[in-house]
């Protein structure tokens, strides 16, 4: 239970902290999330938290439930500061995201809310994918480093370990791990066509 304990404000503390140099990005200009994957990621951050909860994921789920605030502030502020452009694709992940959402609803099972949340949360990277590819200096790959390792370090602070407590943050470890790749590969890939 200590360790259990340590590990999700460790989590937590990570959490916040990894948001800082995003948050001060987006302050200077030079970082604008896309608006459509960060309200997505808050929604689906505030499903898993319940969905752990509901499993007794005890300190694991902290990390959840704190990120969950963070991206609710991040796609509030993105509507003033980041990417507001909605393509047809963000259209149709913003609907396939809400279908996830009410099926979860419909069925009422934490296993299914978990792996609908893990899919969801994959199509909801799509256009923040799309954007780093594009424009991968206007993205801060040190935001999501951290959150593979505060998403690792969830896990870890498991104190029930099941499909529906562990799918999604071991996914995001994944996402964001190679989010960050691409982004620093794109961004090398023009720096090297710009010599």
């Amino acid at each position: 239970m200590m360790f259990s304990s340590f590990f999700g404000v460790l989590g937590s503390i990570i959490a916040i902290l990894a948001f800082v140099p995003y948050l001060w990005h987006m302050y200077k200009g030079t970082t604008k999330p896309h608006v459509v994957s960060w309200f997505l990621w808050g929604l689906l951050q505030v499903i898993a938290f319940f969905a752990q909860v509901s499993r007794g994921a005890g300190a694991g789920a902290w990390v959840t439930g704190v990120t969950a605030g963070l991206c609710w502030l991040i796609a509030f502020l993105a509507m003033m500061k980041g990417e507001t452009t909605i393509t047809r694709s963000d259209r149709y992940v913003f609907a396939g995201a809400l279908a996830g959402v009410v099926l979860w609803q419909v069925t009422n099972n934490p296993v299914y809310a978990a792996i609908l949340v893990t899919v969801t949360d994959m199509l909801a990277f799509i256009p923040t994918y799309r954007k780093g590819y594009c424009k991968p200096n206007e993205e801060t790959s040190s935001q999501f480093a951290i959150s593979a390792i505060r998403s690792l370090f969830s896990v870890v602070a498991l104190e029930s370990y099941s499909l529906t407590t562990w799918l999604y943050p071991a996914s995001l470890v994944i996402t964001d791990g190679v989010f960050v790749v691409m982004v620093l590969m794109r961004r090398a890939q023009l720096e090297r066509k710009r010599s």
